[in-house]
């Protein structure tokens, strides 16, 4: 392969993975893409609990507790 030809498939190849780069989703913004639960879903949530016992007093634990 000569040298021009390699530098263009090399230019190619790093435009290509870099437009998918700037396309990368972090996550950050996933939950904005959850649906809405049904009824019959949602009624079988209703029973939970309104709170939570923390078992524990790290930061974590109270993190947890508090979502």
């Amino acid at each position: 392969m000569s040298s021009r030809l390699r530098a263009v498939v090399v230019g190619i190849l790093l435009c290509v993975a870099g437009r998918e780069m700037l396309l990368a989703e972090t996550g950050r913004e996933a939950w904005l893409r959850y649906t809405p639960l049904d009824d019959t879903a949602q009624a079988k949530y209703t029973t939970l609990p309104a709170s939570a016992i923390a078992l524990g007093d790290s930061t974590v634990v109270r993190t947890a507790q508090q979502e």
